[in-house]
């Protein structure tokens, strides 16, 4: 493959994903999209973003509850125990 050809194709692929514009532009037109929720395609797995998050959400929700349960717990315990150590140290 002859360097032209290559600098064709890599021009042809800023052209197709908008690149050849200022970043300005770009950024106004990736707001309009997020607006409309357009987060867009993965250039891995070629589907759209938001069925992958929307993947992970439900089990996210799900962890949530327990998740701060866990907190609580360890933040009670952290804070009773950081409090006996303060009288400790008070006494000596």
């Amino acid at each position: 493959m002859t360097m032209e050809k290559l600098d064709k194709m890599i021009e042809t692929q800023r052209e197709i994903r908008g690149l050849n514009r200022p970043w300005y532009v770009r950024y106004v037109l990736w707001l309009g999209e997020l607006a409309r929720g357009n987060l867009g395609r993965s250039m891995i797995s070629k589907i759209p973003v938001s069925e992958i998050i929307g993947d992970f959400t439900w089990p996210s929700v799900q962890l949530k509850p327990s998740q701060h349960c866990l907190e609580y717990l360890s933040r009670d315990r952290i804070g009773r125990a950081s409090g006996r150590q303060e009288v400790l140290a008070f006494r000596l």
